[in-house]
């Protein structure tokens, strides 16, 4: 039965489009889809006793959005046996089917007999909740959305049920939940918005200020900008003014000590820590000088200094002085005395991403300064290793254990060695940002971090005597990806993150489940939404995110899956023209910035005249990152397991070795 399954999959295809499918080229990845009716009818005879074919089938069905086939074929096996003989999976599948088609009330029929012998099964009580919201029943909705988080830490029951009290004006449970949900997944954008406007409807302006000024990034749209300005009008000027002259004594009180340098025959780089500025504020733990083209100016140490630009040249100015101490011709060099750093103002961090925010930090070694088209660039100079101590604990947990560290540290060095220049033609080596790397220069250095450098110092991942394009990620999913930078030797493809790092393959309903349970893999003990997210959509969402009406959502069609189920290419259908998306972060980012491109699209309808018109759009995730290369949160455990950091390296990059390129003084 098995191979007469895989035989339909592989051969037969539909001629009407779905609502949405998938168009890729093995049976892992969904094989290609049938497409003549015809000829599935005289086959599903053959397979209809064959439970895993029905669920299979099923759940290619439903992939390509086509719900009704997919109930049609799953009522029919449940048609040949008794109801009591019939599979709690293939109940579950056919309660999940009826509610994504608006037939919710037979969806609850089915769902409290399961729940009933499966009390503490996680997607019965979350499904429950779904559905009594879905028919307005909204006591029962919270009790099941409840005991949902009880057992685990689901973000969907979590949103959700803060919607239900924000919509029941309960604004106090609102936030509790909203909260709840960022503690979550701080990815849930929307959360930001919602939890603003419930402490604004409080009568809290300061926390509605502070929340809406994170959404404003995410959506600059003019609703939640007309809120931010109502916020700060009912804050008032006072509010302003006390938050201006705190912020300024913390600044002044910051003191700036010296720190070690570390010596030996290590390369140089330079670091893009501010751009497109027209003016920056900065002092230095000591005295220092300003070299210009035209002069070297004397600088006191512990004082604050601006910069700005005035007509190709940089004006120097005491901060919140408009006397100018100066005019200097740009590029500049600002170096200090005794090892001392410098402290630069409201750094922009993660810009774009959910953690967005301004910082004051602090940074070794020198600084420059350049101009282009009249706005200012500064660039951090150091060595390769101080740097080191500023990405890995921005790019790792610091509390993680010191050979996972230590194999964050190995890899960080790797692509910033086989990376130097990466900017060369923008005058400099390396941004700040996950484009190359994270770097958070002195103010996220601790002790164990800056051991896991100095205990690899130099050394190099190579394969066959040549450092390797090294890649890593906060989570995986459980499966190691190898295919989005183009295929290399030493990069796992298609593995499970497991000990044994067996292939992954999984029939059609195998892949369903994985995208909606927490099993299997080294990652799978994050105990955030990493390895398992969900995002959801209603009407109200849909519009605030992406503009329209979610009824005027067409085909969103996957044309294309890689390793591990991520997408690489699909089709959205709005207000009836065709948008192609194409690679990771385009896709990501197109669907309000989701933690990864392995995802499951459902769209749950209602019924309307007849018709059945889309109520919410859900997707299911896996994993937090592109997937390609370490897992960060796999490192972690399997350095728990005792795993040294030469072995970590190993099971995420075949048959390389760990070469030391340079040496201490």
């Amino acid at each position: 039965m098995k191979l007469i399954f895989l035989f339909l999959v592989l051969f037969v295809s539909f001629s009407i489009p779905p609502i949405f499918s998938s168009d890729v080229s093995s049976l892992h990845h969904h094989k290609e889809y049938l497409r003549r009716d015809e000829f599935l009818s005289q086959r599903w005879e053959k397979i209809s006793h064959d439970e895993s074919s029905c669920l299979d089938l099923a759940s290619l069905y439903k992939d390509r959005g086509e719900y009704k086939k997919a109930l049609k074929i799953i009522k029919e096996f449940a048609s040949h046996k008794e109801w009591r003989e019939v599979n709690s999976e293939i109940k579950k599948f056919l309660a999940y089917l009826y509610y994504l088609t608006g037939e919710s009330e037979k969806a609850l029929v089915i769902l409290r007999e399961l729940k009933e012998k499966a009390p503490q099964d996680i997607l019965i009580n979350l499904y429950l909740g779904l559905v009594y919201q879905d028919l307005d029943k909204l006591s029962l909705a919270k009790k099941y959305y409840l005991e949902a988080l009880n057992l685990e830490d689901l973000s969907l029951a979590s949103y959700q049920l803060a919607k239900i009290f924000y919509k029941e004006r309960k604004f106090q449970e609102a936030i509790k939940y909203f909260k709840k949900t960022i503690q979550i997944d701080p990815s849930i954008r929307l959360a930001y918005y919602y939890l603003a406007d419930s402490f604004l409807r409080e009568k809290k302006y300061d926390s509605a200020y502070r929340f809406f000024s994170k959404a404003v990034n995410f959506y600059p749209i003019e609703v939640i900008k007309e809120k931010l300005k109502l916020t700060k009008k009912k804050l008032g000027k006072k509010f302003f003014f006390k938050w201006r002259r705190l912020q300024e004594e913390r600044r002044r009180k910051a003191k700036l000590l010296s720190y070690h340098r570390v010596k030996g025959n290590i390369p140089e780089v330079k670091v893009k820590i501010l751009e497109g500025a027209k003016k920056f504020t900065f002092k230095c733990g000591s005295d220092f000088k300003i070299y210009g083209r035209n002069k070297i100016v004397k600088a006191k140490g512990e004082k604050f200094y601006s910069l700005s630009v005035e007509k190709g040249k940089v004006s120097l100015r005491v901060y919140d002085s408009k006397r100018e101490i100066t005019l200097l011709e740009p590029p500049l060099k600002l170096i200090s005395t005794n090892n001392y750093p410098f402290y630069i103002l409201d750094v922009t961090y993660g810009a774009g991403e959910f953690w967005q925010r301004k910082v004051d930090n602090a940074y070794r070694g020198s600084l420059q300064v350049i101009l282009k088209e009249e706005k200012i660039f500064v660039i951090n100079v150091l060595n390769l290793e101080e740097y080191l101590y500023g990405v890995v604990p921005a790019e790792i947990y610091a509390n993680s254990p010191l050979e996972a560290l230590k194999a964050q540290a190995v890899i960080s060095r790797t692509i910033a060695f086989r990376n130097l220049g990466r900017h060369k033609k923008e005058g400099f080596d390396f941004c700040s940002e996950v484009h190359c790397q994270v770097y958070r220069g002195l103010n996220v250095e601790n002790s164990l971090t800056n051991r896991a450098v100095d205990e690899t110092r130099g050394e190099v991942i190579v394969y066959k005597n040549v450092p390797i394009e090294a890649f890593y990620h906060a989570n995986c999913g459980g499966c190691l990806r190898g295919e989005l930078f183009g295929r290399r030797e030493y990069l796992p493809s298609n593995l499970r993150d497991s000990e044994d790092r067996s292939k992954l393959s999984l029939t059609p309903w195998e892949e369903e489940r994985w995208f909606k349970e927490k099993r299997g893999g080294v990652c799978a003990q994050d105990k955030n939404s990493n390895f398992r997210w969900q995002r959801v959509y209603d009407e109200e969402d849909f519009k605030l995110v992406f503009g329209y009406s979610l009824e005027e959502l067409g085909r969103i069609i996957v044309k294309a899956r890689g390793d591990c189920f991520h997408i690489k290419e699909i089709e959205v259908g709005i207000k009836g023209k065709v948008r192609q998306i194409e690679g990771d972060l385009k896709i990501r980012n197109f669907f309000d910035n989701l933690k990864s491109s392995a995802f499951k699209i459902e769209i749950k309808y209602t019924v309307k005249k007849g018709m059945l018109k889309p109520k919410m759009l859900i997707l299911w995730g896996a994993g937090f990152g592109h997937g390609v290369g370490m897992c960060q949160r796999g490192a972690i455990t399997l350095a728990e397991k005792g795993y040294s950091y030469k072995d970590i390296i190993s099971h995420y990059y075949n048959d390389v070795e760990i070469k030391k390129y340079y040496y201490e003084k």
